[in-house]
């Protein structure tokens, strides 16, 4: 009887992220035989762009520009994978930094919890190209958010109040959102994100400055120096 590869297979029956990260390379790229030996990895990739109030809505471009984003504002410097790796994507999220406008000091970050006038950015849509084509299409952000996110996951925290010596409880959640199914970054191939965001007339934090993160994350394949490319 001819045996299933170990991992190519979820419970499911579905193929796993590294079989999709094998298959989708070597559609791109027929030849590269080398890629199912790589280097399994957890990885992510994200950039932070400034967010200016505005009376009406604007589109911030991600990953297309974002050697101009040095770290901490990004972690990559090219907007395609080197030869020899890959993202198998299986979450998103977006996160708010706070900077301090004078010493450039990040002061803060945030989720789009943190009050009325962030909460409107649950309203965006977002978009994800993958070698110029549109793989996540006009998807709403409010899928993020704890109580319509079907794989949030919520606690109750008992906090307590030292000068009065009682506790309430406080609920947090998550706003981390899982695919239903993997979205592969092939290595070699640009891949960009737009996010449409909502009106944002008054500054939420003063005078300090606003960047929202947009985060990438899963089973990444990196180079294994026993296999050259």
């Amino acid at each position: 009887m001819r045996q299933a590869k170990i991992g190519y297979r979820n419970p499911k029956g579905g193929l796993t992220p590294n079989a999709k990260i094998v298959r989708a390379n070597r559609g791109f790229n027929p030849s590269n035989l080398n890629i199912g030996k790589q280097q399994p990895s957890s990885r992510n990739v994200f950039q932070y762009l400034q967010v200016l109030p505005s009376a009406t809505t604007q589109t911030k471009q991600y990953f297309e520009n974002v050697s101009q984003s040095p770290f901490p504002f990004a972690n990559i410097n090219d907007n395609k994978f080197n030869a020899g790796e890959s993202l198998a994507v299986e979450r998103m999220f977006l996160t708010m930094m706070i900077v301090d406008n004078v010493s450039g000091a990040i002061t803060g970050l945030k989720d789009f919890d943190y009050s009325p006038i962030t909460e409107k950015f649950y309203c965006s849509l977002l978009n994800v190209y993958v070698d110029n084509n549109r793989v996540i299409k006009d998807l709403s952000v409010t899928s993020f958010k704890g109580q319509f996110n079907y794989t949030a996951k919520f606690a109750a925290l008992a906090v307590g109040q030292p000068t009065v010596g009682a506790f309430f409880t406080e609920t947090t959640s998550h706003c981390v959102y899982e695919l239903d199914d993997v979205l592969v970054i092939p290595e070699q191939i640009v891949f960009t994100a737009t996010l449409q965001l909502p009106s944002y007339p008054a500054a939420a934090f003063g005078a300090s400055l606003l960047y929202i993160g947009l985060f990438f994350e899963g089973l990444g394949a990196l180079v294994s120096p026993k296999h050259n490319f």
